[in-house]
């Protein structure tokens, strides 16, 4: 069944002062009065509303639609057209609200005497434009339009003394209605205040009925969208007599009864080309161009339905933005495999200009581009989101006092973030737990530094949870980021961007579409993906990559103990060096098995291709993916040196590196 639906709300803003007022009963009884008086309104607003609406659907005579039925029920009364759309009715009181005058007048609606350019009353070949709603919002009134397609426009305020204040609001459109077993007539106001009506009549026959069944095929302007040449087929109610058909030029529709109780099957067949480029050659009515029309006779009586169609896609069209905010309030956001929504729980603040943040930090912040935001500690508590506002992917900067700390199982995710402190980004607490580390599309600097007994700076770690518990994290994702290393010397003990030293890991981790890089071109990074020592025991992918005098030399890309239960995808990496020694490079480590020091598992859905590599130094370098045994069923097989460069430019200092032609399905993909 069709209804039409009413888009109405109410907020109401209201400003007591209450003098010398002690007594708690009567406050409660004055706060009671307030929240009777508001639900009453509000009642009012929606039966305002209906009436408006019931009365400019059946002023638009074109439409053609008979009354299969009408109940009432103490002055409310129900009107079902013979294509199931189902209006409401309710003869209101005279009240005492300055509210807006609404008139119609030469067939056009008029409130508080401005005329709206929106016709009211259905001409020869043209259907009326639809019809005004009502609401009271902040303590004024405003109004919008609804269009003949059901489509509301934008709430305007409502010019004149109707916003001078609020009360209750009468009926002052409906003046009357006679129901009889034939006809329906109804008697409306064009000048309330003066007191001058006009009626409509329409006939009530019961046994008529024409409704396409269109759930949730149109699109948000109500048209059939179809691609051309395609053929759609609707399913018809018809009872009362045989349908006829007109439909658009150079479109073609078919209505057949398949004998299933009155369901018959409307069989629309969109043009080879857009429909306004052919000629016309079809049983085409003078206004319906875009209208496929079924009309069902009944003597003198007619009951129509129909639906617009237009060659286009049937894709629903994504909803345009101005913010990543905006997006968030209206849908939510997803970052990696994380969404952030209303229904999160999450503190969300928009930062539009610069700001610093003292304490622990907590809660989702929308960064404006351009915008830094500064957080004087870098303790996170519960969650921590960071995020910039740009819809086009624009960085915002983010400065913290130190490395970020997990203080309490906690979640640290942030995208289009670039973060201008240089050194380790985040660490894990002894005792401490991440549930999500998530970077997308940032932009981080990792500088050397010293180790415990060191005497130079002979470390470049982007996260750490070697002081952390066994399998302290969950997930780890970075996707499209740009980590730059900056080394002091060629090969330095270590560069690791996820450091688990000695600790288990059961995270799932998936390192894809990132650059890695060494700011300079004279010194390599020893570098590596995941380290650790202990068990490995779920994902780890790493894909897509980029990575620039970074090579897992001593480290390797990925080591740990693993198990047939560990999946391990390496492919379309590729890696660039110049490094200032002989050295051997392996991407997979397995470090010795369950119970056997000297036999490594892994499981054989695990992944190991399109390793791309180029060696612009003069130094030699061997490349393989394994380091120490080998698991079956895998084999060890050097992987073939680049003979060219596969960098066409390469910028150290802003880590831009343009891969050449033959390179696009290898490395970061952008």
């Amino acid at each position: 069944m069709k209804r039409i639906k009413s888009y109405l709300f109410l907020v109401l803003a209201a400003a007591f002062a209450f003098a010398g007022c002690n007594d708690q009963d009567d406050l409660q009884d004055e706060v009671d009065a307030l929240g009777n008086r508001v639900t009453a309104l509000e009642e009012q607003v929606k039966i305002l509303n209906e009436n408006l609406e019931t009365l400019g659907t059946l002023l638009n005579m074109e439409n053609m639609k008979t009354i299969k039925s009408v109940q009432t029920d103490n002055g409310q009364y129900t009107i079902t057209l013979s294509d199931n759309t189902v209006l409401s009715l309710t003869i209101g009181v005279q009240g005492t609200a300055q509210k807006p005058k609404i008139t119609i007048e030469d067939g056009e609606w008029v409130v508080n005497g401005k005329p709206m350019g929106v016709s009211a009353v259905g001409q020869a070949g043209a259907n009326g434009s639809g019809y005004p709603e009502f609401r009271v919002n902040e303590g004024k009134w405003q109004v919008r339009f609804v269009d003949a397609s059901g489509t509301p426009g934008d709430w305007e305020d409502v010019k004149g003394d109707a916003n001078t204040g609020i009360g209750e609001i009468g009926d002052q459109i409906i003046a009357g209605v006679e129901v009889t077993d034939t006809q329906l007539t109804i008697t409306y106001y064009t000048d309330y205040s003066e007191g001058t009506t006009e009626t409509i009549s329409l006939p009530i026959v019961p046994d008529l009925t024409c409704e396409i069944v269109t759930d949730d095929l149109l699109d948000n302007e109500g048209y059939l969208l179809m691609e051309a040449g395609t053929v759609k087929t609707l399913s018809v109610t018809i009872t009362g007599g045989t349908p006829q058909l007109t439909y658009p030029s150079g479109w073609r529709a078919t209505i057949e009864d398949p004998e299933s109780d009155g369901v018959y099957e409307l069989t629309v067949y969109a043009p080879a080309e857009d429909a306004s480029a052919t000629s016309a050659g079809s049983r085409v009515s003078a206004n319906n161009m875009e209208d496929v029309t079924v009309r069902v006779q009944s003597g003198r009586y007619w009951a129509v339905d129909k639906v617009k169609v237009k060659i286009g896609s049937s894709e629903p069209v994504e909803p345009t933005y101005n913010s990543v905010y905006e997006k968030y309030e209206a849908e939510g956001i997803t970052i990696g495999s994380y969404t952030l929504n209303k229904e999160s729980g999450i503190t969300v603040t928009e930062v539009t200009s610069d700001q610093t943040i003292s304490g622990d930090n907590s809660g989702a912040y929308f960064i404006n581009e351009g915008v830094t935001l500064t957080l004087s500690s870098a303790n996170i508590k519960d969650n921590l989101i960071l995020i910039s506002n740009s819809i086009d992917g624009g960085k915002a900067k983010v400065t913290a006092s130190n490395t970020f700390n997990a203080s309490t199982e906690t979640n640290f995710i942030a995208q289009g973030i670039e973060f201008t402190r240089k050194g380790i980004l985040m660490q894990i607490a002894s005792g401490k737990d991440v549930n999500n580390f998530i970077l997308d599309n940032c932009k981080v600097a990792v500088n050397m530094q010293s180790q415990p007994g060191a005497e130079t700076p002979n470390m470049c770690n982007l996260f750490n949870a070697h002081n952390a518990g066994d399998n302290s994290v969950d997930n780890i994702e970075l996707l499209n980021n740009d980590i730059a290393f900056e080394p002091t010397s060629d090969m330095p003990g270590g560069g690791r961007i996820l450091n688990f030293n000695a600790k288990k890991v059961s995270a799932t981790i998936t390192v894809k579409n990132n650059v890695f890089y060494s700011t300079s071109n004279r010194y390599s990074l020893n570098g590596t993906v995941c380290a650790t020592s202990a068990d490995l025991t779920r994902s780890v992918n790493v894909e897509n990559n980029t990575f620039v005098n970074y090579l897992p030399v001593g480290q390797n890309m990925i080591r740990g103990v693993m198990t047939a239960q560990t999946i391990v995808t390496v492919k379309n990496n590729l890696f660039w060096t110049n490094v200032g020694s002989d050295r051997n490079v392996a991407l997979i480590n397995a470090v010795g098995g369950k119970g056997d020091a000297t036999e490594a598992f892994i499981s054989s859905s695990s992944v190991f291709e399109n390793t791309k590599w180029y060696n612009d130094g003069e130094k030699k370098v061997t490349f393989t993916v394994w380091s120490g045994r080998i698991p079956s069923p895998f084999a060890v097989d050097p992987i073939d040196e680049e003979p060219t460069n596969p960098f066409s430019s390469m910028d150290f200092a802003n880590g831009t590196f343009t891969k050449a032609s033959g390179y696009e399905n290898c490395g970061a993909t952008r």
